[in-house]
């Protein structure tokens, strides 16, 4: 009788044991591995592309992405293992990381670090030119500009240099005076520009022409061009408009509040244009006084529709 004694002791020790061993076999998710990313910025441009090895689960769950550049997310529960941006300004410093995320909801993260191309792309040898001899670029033709050599230029002379392409004007960021008249240009892009108070482009081959952004502008020539319509509503500044002799011009508006301080305002010659759309109150002087000329045929309304 004195074996049964140990019974009791032997079964609470066999259960505690069953029950550590359990315990034991109740395995841990694990995050996803360790993985490398790569950033590469393009030679010349704004352009950065990211790239990583893919992350393996321990567990083979499925593995997705989240991107993050300067503590924006850019880019959620990706797949893909590669990502191309816009680094929005020349020579600088971004830094980011790659969250790899397992369907468990566990991370894994790498960091990366990468400085834009300080190189700004003139893809048009005559432009580059004209960089040359206003003593601006100091190189071959060779597509391109360094961005530090640009960034503080406040006045360009550009004008009849059989320029076709003003790519790589975004660059000069401090620009106030903009003379590119006279040239074979279909497109340009001034929305960051925005210093610019002087815009002269007559005489080119201009669809459209985008001011909104260039909110210091004051005077801007914009003749002889293609111009369908034309906005400069967002000008607050702007006191002298010429856009004469735009042939498929039909809609203008330079309502902006300050019509009263319009000293010139050229809007002759376009045949299409029945209505341009002034400031409410504004009474428009008589054509060919004080500084505005237009056609006998073109009525000024606040509203054109």
């Amino acid at each position: 009788m004195k074996t049964l004694k140990y019974i009791p002791l032997i079964t609470v020790l066999f259960i505690y044991s069953c029950s550590r061993n359990d315990d034991a076999t109740v395995a841990l998710n694990l995050a996803p591995k360790d993985f490398n990313v790569t950033p590469k910025a393009a030679d010349i441009g704004l352009g950065i592309t990211l790239s990583w090895e893919a992350s393996i689960d321990p567990e083979n769950e499925k593995v997705i992405y989240d991107i993050i550049v300067n503590d924006e997310t850019v880019e959620e529960n990706t797949t893909s293992l590669t990502y191309s941006f816009d680094a929005g300004s020349y020579g600088i410093i971004l830094t980011g990381k790659i969250v790899a995320k397992d369907e468990s909801g566990n991370k894994t993260t790498s960091d990366f670090s990468i400085t834009s191309s300080d190189m700004v792309y003139i893809p048009d040898s005559n432009f580059e030119q004209s960089l040359i001899d206003n003593g601006i670029d100091n190189g071959d033709l060779d597509q391109k500009i360094s961005y530090f050599r640009v960034k503080d230029i406040k006045v360009l002379d550009a004008e009849n240099k059989s320029i076709a392409d003003l790519t790589g004007i975004e660059a000069f960021s401090s620009l106030e005076k903009l003379y590119c008249a006279k040239n074979n240009i279909s497109n340009i892009d001034i929305s960051n520009n925005n210093a610019l108070t002087l815009l002269s482009c007559f005489t080119n081959n201009l669809k459209e022409l985008d001011v909104q952004f260039n909110t210091e502008l004051i005077v801007l020539a914009c003749s002889s061009n293609q111009l369908e319509k034309l906005d400069v509503s967002s000008n607050k500044l702007l006191k002298k408009i010429t856009c004469s002799y735009n042939n498929s011009l039909s809609n203008l508006n330079i309502a902006n509040g300050n019509n009263h301080n319009f000293s010139n305002a050229f809007f002759n010659g376009n045949p299409n244009l029945s209505c341009i759309q002034i400031d409410a109150e504004f009474e428009v002087p008589p054509s060919n006084t004080d500084g505005w000329v237009y056609d006998t045929t073109v009525s000024f309304k606040t509203s054109c529709l």
